[in-house]
């Protein structure tokens, strides 16, 4: 008996033994049989299992996907001001806002409205082939609404000459985003004159036929005009606080145009800016459809003289 005990003991430690040899399972992620597929974590990718790629925080692409060619999309993410090219997952882990795929940290048309969270902090709401769910919207080739991106900006046209305002709108000099002044530190007292500029990423197809916004400011404004071929505005325009509509005839498909000119009396700690419209409600974008579709502007500028700050909505974290 105490024999038939001990072969049985050692008939256990024998079973034992080779089980934990043999404990690697097709779900433990060393094991050979593990499916592994590419891992981006930011733009470096590596293949991985999908549990190590959770644990490092990465983005799994899926099982036997591979990283040549690199399949990582990172684009500008703004955390405490402070802009750093960045998947949208690591972007969400640290709290900030996430710009869109292969938007650069330099200047560059990227609207800058409140990203919509589909639970992902840091990413904008999209479907899975990246597009926006409001799918009754015409789209280019990549999936994205015409109007999709665009902001309005307030340029310092200091090249333009005062006396010349019909020339305003044909004669402007900016051609994107980086070519925007939006600060005038070393004021001078008397006329400036503002250019407001509808600009859009480089993805987008453009076609407004319309456009919605207002404007806030603390400055005297002795003269103004339109780049549409029509103009509807409210009673006071362009007053602080005002609104107008325009028209634009043919649409203009063009990623940067002027809208509107204004000749300003600035001083030091003078501002105009871009704001909701007072009985429209947000600035918006209408396409070349009938009946036209709208695309909410994605970022609203401001012009600042001294003291006071301007803003530019297509520069990340401005």
């Amino acid at each position: 008996m105490f024999h038939l005990q001990s072969s049985r003991t050692a008939l256990c430690l024998v079973l034992a033994v080779a089980f934990s040899l043999c404990a690697c399972s097709d779900d433990d992620p060393k094991s050979p049989n593990t499916p592994t597929g590419a891992c981006c974590l930011d733009a470096a990718c590596e293949v991985q299992s999908v549990t190590e790629c959770d644990e490092d925080g990465g983005v799994y692409y899926g099982d036997d996907t591979a990283c040549d060619p690199l399949p990582c999309v990172v684009g500008a993410c703004c955390v405490d001001g402070v802009c750093s090219v960045l998947s949208w997952v690591s972007c969400g882990t640290r709290g900030g806002n996430y710009w869109g795929d292969d938007v650069s940290c330099s200047p560059a048309a990227v609207g800058n409205r409140s990203l919509e969270s589909d639970g992902r902090s840091g990413q904008v709401r999209r479907l899975e082939d990246g597009r926006h769910p409001e799918d009754s919207r015409r789209r280019n080739d990549r999936g994205r609404a015409l109007n999709e991106g665009g902001v309005l900006v307030v340029h310092h046209a200091a090249e333009l000459d005062q006396t010349r305002a019909p020339d305003f709108c044909d004669n402007l000099s900016v051609q994107s985003c980086a070519d925007v002044v939006s600060d005038v530190p070393d004021v001078e007292v008397g006329l400036h004159v503002a250019v407001v500029i509808a600009v859009f990423p480089e993805w987008a197809d453009p076609a407004v036929s319309g456009l919605t916004f207002g404007v806030v400011h603390n400055l005297e404004i002795p003269d103004y005009g339109s780049c549409g071929v029509f103009e509807l505005s409210t009673p006071d325009w362009p007053g602080s606080g005002s609104g107008t509509s325009l028209v634009f005839d043919p649409p203009d498909e063009r990623n940067a145009f002027p809208v509107a000119w204004f000749a300003l009396y600035a001083y030091d700690g003078a501002a105009f800016e871009i704001a909701d419209h007072p009985t429209q409600g947000t600035a918006s974008f209408a396409d070349d459809s009938v009946p036209a579709v709208s695309d909410e502007v994605e970022g609203y500028g401001a012009l600042g003289f001294g003291s006071r700050r301007g803003r530019r909505p297509c520069v990340p974290c401005q």
